[in-house]
């Protein structure tokens, strides 16, 4: 059951962030400074949700209950933001700016694989 929650996030996430990634392209195709606002809205809107899953989903399938989950999101998730903003923010400015749109799921989701181990590592 672990390992089918498990393909499961990580199949929502990856589509989760192929949709952020095709709504923001479209929604911003003429702006001015189109990576740094495409940036900015990832950062604001997926990226909580993204670190929320994955941190009570790290945590409930690492055997903590729903209280002590709760508990570990509300004292480990401003860290987790304050870190995100930091490492995630370069990362995204630069996928949007440099990397062509076909490849962009790739590069977020080898990212992903890393930042992934961080929050494991954290729980």
């Amino acid at each position: 059951m672990a390992q089918l929650l498990r393909r499961y996030n990580s199949f929502a996430i990856r589509y989760a962030l192929l949709g952020m990634c095709l709504i923001t392209e479209r929604y911003f195709a003429d702006a001015t400074l189109k990576s740094l606002k495409m940036m900015v809205l990832d950062q604001l809107i997926s990226a909580p949700l993204i670190n929320a899953t994955l941190l009570g989903y790290l945590s409930l399938t690492g055997g903590a209950s729903i209280d002590q989950t709760k508990e570990r999101l509300c004292h480990d998730f401003s860290g987790i933001m304050k870190a995100n903003y930091t490492v995630w923010s370069a990362i995204q400015l630069t996928n949007f700016y440099f990397v062509p749109l076909q490849h962009r799921t790739l590069f977020v989701n080898i990212c992903m694989v890393l930042w992934s181990s961080f929050l494991a590592y954290k729980t």
